[in-house]
């Protein structure tokens, strides 16, 4: 339930007082899939990022995270 104008940006029409799934969703879906399933996920994005031109092999030799949620 971020703000109006966030929630305007995502495309809502009306403003929603609750998040549109469970919090915990994300966290129980990937314990479904496991640690392949993550790894096997990851690797067909990086792949369609090759086929699609926007990934060249440079890019993959250095990695970047992002831990700003953590």
């Amino acid at each position: 339930s971020e703000n109006p104008y966030w929630q305007h940006f995502c495309g809502e029409v009306f403003f929603q007082h609750r998040p549109p799934i469970d919090p915990s969703s994300p966290t129980r879906w990937r314990g479904r899939i496991g640690k392949e399933g993550v790894e096997w996920l990851l690797t067909q994005t990086i792949e369609a990022g090759r086929r699609a031109g926007v990934i060249d092999t440079r890019s993959t030799r250095d990695v970047i995270v992002d831990t700003t949620v953590m």
